[in-house]
């Protein structure tokens, strides 16, 4: 086949993904964190706690989620990357260290895809 190149001025106009995620999700971070400093916890932890159940999870249209496995993979995750462990260390550095600061966060997402139970999850790791 052959494909015709065109450069133009114009915008796109096909469908973008995800209108006002951004918004949704600042919003949401903006909660938790005011949640975890109300309650004096990582933010990890307020959202671990926030996780739908292993089983009978639904989606924002009351549609049942399909292998859900978002819990298992928030436990492996902090397993594996030895999220408990990283978190101390970096308490001590930041102590020890007046203007230079770590840390590690952990946040899941989960996109909806349509309305036919066609649900699928990433699990974003920042480290």
């Amino acid at each position: 086949g052959v494909l015709n190149m065109a450069k133009t001025n114009n915008p796109s106009a096909t469908a973008n993904r995800a209108p006002g995620l951004t918004q949704a999700a600042a919003i949401a971070e903006t909660i938790v964190d005011h949640v975890a400093r109300e309650l004096g916890v990582p933010q990890e932890q307020v959202r671990e706690k926030s996780l739908k159940p292993k089983t009978g999870a639904v989606d924002q249209t009351g549609q049942t989620i399909l292998q859900w496995n978002v819990p298992d993979l928030w436990q492996q995750a902090k397993q594996e990357m030895e999220f408990t462990k990283r978190e101390a260390e970096h308490a001590v550095f930041n102590k020890a260290n007046r203007f230079k600061k770590r840390a590690s966060a952990m946040q899941p997402l989960k996109y909806a895809i349509g309305y036919l139970n066609m649900s699928g999850a990433v699990v974003t790791v920042n480290v």
